[in-house]
């Protein structure tokens, strides 16, 4: 005579998860034992981190693969097993905004352009990132630049020559070019929120750039 066996315990609702490793169930005949435990990267959220398990391989058991519990139940009820937070490999890149703070094992997060401010470098663009069951993201930040501020428009008489190739947060002054009389402003480049876009603005606000000239 030879021993039942059991079925995969991967065919039953309750252990099909990836947050559960029923691996050392596999190819038992009745009577054999194992433990079900949490699979890489979880841990048991209930105080448990493995189930004791028995190989009956009995008909009334088979809706269970033929698994019943050390109390002698069908195996109906799985671990608890929640992810693990993933600190390690977070795309915190200057120019980079994202999602992933917070995501435990199997759970996935965007990258993207810190738009205005920063684009894409050529071939790049916005990025997948998987908590891994290391703690460790899968996947990398994408490559981005800094945008400069376009030079804004005045009329005759001013001068934005020191305002070239601003990044956000950087400032220059713009004055009256010679023969023109009016003030030297302080601007700086920040993001105009209504637009969406980069603007180079006066520091003080709304403070008036108007140059006149001198034999006017």
């Amino acid at each position: 005579c030879t021993r039942s066996a059991c079925e995969s315990l991967s065919g039953v609702a309750a252990f099909d998860t990836p947050s559960v490793d029923t691996s050392a169930c596999d190819g038992l005949v009745f009577g054999q034992e194992c433990l079900v435990a949490c699979a890489d990267g979880y841990e048991g959220s209930a105080g448990a981190d493995t189930l004791g398990l028995v190989c009956d391989a009995a008909e009334d058991t088979m809706d269970t693969a033929g698994f019943i519990d050390r109390e002698g139940q069908p195996a109906a009820t799985a671990l608890a097993c929640a992810g693990v937070e993933c600190t390690f490999g977070l795309p915190d890149r200057r120019g980079v905004t994202h999602d992933c703070s917070g995501k435990v094992t199997g759970e996935t997060c965007e990258a993207a352009a810190e738009s205005p401010a920063f684009a894409y470098a050529s071939g790049s663009g916005a990025q997948t990132l998987e908590c891994g069951p290391t703690g460790e993201f899968v996947g990398s930040a994408p490559d981005v630049e800094a945008q400069d501020c376009p030079l804004p428009e005045y009329g005759d008489g001013v001068s934005v020559s020191a305002c070239g190739e601003k990044e956000l947060g950087f400032e220059c002054w713009v004055y009256c070019i010679a023969g023109y009389t009016g003030p030297v402003v302080l601007h700086v480049c920040q993001v105009d929120t209504d637009a969406n876009a980069l603007a180079l603005v006066p520091a003080d606000g709304d403070q008036a750039v108007a140059c006149v000239a001198d034999d006017a």
